[in-house]
């Protein structure tokens, strides 16, 4: 009998021999350059067991710096490599997983997670922020919204 655990090595197992780049885990170690890294940032997938999605990553060539603005006084600017990551969440049947963003400190290290709407290219709207620190560990749950089908859009653009 398929399970959606068979579905998903089946994906993972194909997208290594089709997609150059392969997907990749989605775990991240958040460091300064040259320093050793204060945490780590991930996303996680849970039916009964954990591990990492692996999603499509791409660097983007910046043209300008990152914004914050934190008050109307005060534009956090932040440099840097920026990245682009996509993920194709795969169902089987009516299986739903449940997803989450995994912040993680070592310890005696700090960094603030910062999640928020890009405004336009350059520009970051704050919604929420926390530091994270001395080993903490950050579960945060991701409301994922599926695209419908193709008979379901048509069915949804009719009405």
């Amino acid at each position: 009998r398929l399970t959606p655990n068979d579905l998903d090595k089946f994906v993972k197992f194909h997208n290594v021999r089709l997609l150059r780049p392969t997907p990749q885990p989605f775990s991240h170690a958040i460091c300064r350059p040259d320093h050793y890294p204060v945490g780590l940032l991930s996303i996680e997938s849970h039916d009964g067991e954990t591990e990492c999605i692996h999603s499509h990553s791409r660097e983007v060539v910046a043209t300008a710096n990152l914004k914050i603005p934190l008050s109307a006084a005060t534009v956090l600017e932040l440099t840097g490599q920026q990245y682009l990551h996509g993920y194709m969440n795969h169902r089987f049947g009516n299986s739903h997983k449940s997803h989450q963003l995994v912040a993680r400190a070592r310890q005696f290290s700090s960094f603030i997670l910062v999640i928020g709407n890009m405004t336009d290219g350059s520009t970051l709207d704050p919604k929420d922020a926390i530091i994270v620190q001395n080993k903490d560990e950050l579960l945060i749950p991701l409301m994922l919204d599926e695209l419908p089908t193709a008979k379901e859009f048509k069915d949804a653009v009719k009405s």
